[in-house]
């Protein structure tokens, strides 16, 4: 179809060509039939040999769509034409924003040093619970005619019918006096003295003095009951209590090693005395017993008569 229409459009153009074209007899006549008699002068010659070269050439047909539209049917254009690919402008900078944002992925980097936690307290708390003795936290100790039971609380018994009597209850954990300590139990103290006294202690002791039964030397809390006297006390420090005071209570001993001041207290009753740090393993302990001891802890011997304490809810704390 787009064929048969170029060639008619050629066809068209031809004949209309042919027919504005001069017709033979208006055309100049040759050079070669020119007489002198018709050249006159040099100017008309002139005229003559110029004319077929200025000659004027057939008015051009008008622009029209009809013309104009065979160039484009020349060239047939694709039925799906491909649109050019959109090309999209990249960013010539990334904001800083961006720039120092990391990745959820990426690993993070410590700029500051870690902050290391407190050391962990060395801490415990027993309340007995049940008819036996754990012997996996605790060891004990008996000396002279003396006895250990536990019965939801600890419960320790003895006479003076065997010399001096002792009954010792001591943690498996080694403890020492480097650092600050705390311990607390619940205590009940009961005798019936005739010579010597009778004791309930807690404190930090050295394994050669439980072994061996003997009277505590240091870094102990104790509760003491003669026949006419009852005592708070500490190796350095005593306080006596009032007679009507029961024996019933809470005993804790507390040492700050910062300012080297170790405190009794007993039912809100305080004594305190200035110890200095001691190097060796330590145990925490539970004691019972019944002797006589000298002025100034010098010589222990056998007092008479018979005792009986309890302990409970037994609490160390070492940082």
């Amino acid at each position: 179809m787009k064929k048969s229409l170029v060639i008619l459009i050629l066809l068209i153009t031809t004949l209309f060509l042919i027919s504005c074209s001069p017709a033979p007899s208006d055309l100049p006549p040759s050079s070669d039939a020119l007489t002198p008699s018709q050249v006159s002068t040099p100017q008309q010659l002139k005229e003559i040999t110029k004319e077929p070269t200025t000659q004027t050439p057939p008015p051009s047909l008008p622009s029209s769509p009809a013309a104009t539209q065979p160039a484009k049917e020349i060239i047939p254009e694709p039925t799906n034409p491909t649109p050019p690919p959109v090309t999209t402008p990249l960013p010539t900078s990334t904001p800083p924003t961006q720039k120092m944002k990391p990745s959820n992925l990426s690993a993070q980097v410590r700029t500051t040093p870690p902050t290391l936690p407190p050391p962990i307290p060395i801490t415990a708390f027993d309340q007995f619970t049940g008819s036996t003795i754990d012997t996996t936290k605790y060891n004990t100790q008996l000396t002279g005619n003396s006895s250990i039971h536990q019965n939801d609380k600890i419960l320790m018994q003895g006479n003076s019918n065997n010399g001096i009597s002792w009954a010792s209850v001591y943690t498996t954990k080694i403890y020492n006096l480097q650092n600050d300590y705390n311990l607390s139990a619940d205590i009940n103290l009961s005798a019936s003295v005739e010579t010597g006294s009778a004791h309930a202690v807690l404190g930090l002791e050295t394994l050669s003095i439980l072994t061996e039964g003997k009277n505590p030397e240091r870094n102990y809390c104790e509760l003491q009951l003669s026949r006419d006297d009852k005592i708070l006390r500490m190796s350095k420090t005593i306080r006596h209590l009032e007679p009507n005071t029961p024996l019933s209570g809470t005993l804790s001993i507390y040492l700050n090693k910062n300012i080297g001041k170790l405190s009794c207290t007993f039912n809100n009753q305080t004594i305190t005395q200035y110890q200095e740090p001691q190097s060796g393993e330590y145990y925490g302990a539970l004691r019972s017993g019944i002797n006589s001891v000298s002025d100034g802890g010098g010589i222990e011997t056998t007092g008479t008569g018979n005792y009986e304490a309890t302990f409970d809810n037994f609490f160390i704390k070492q940082n």
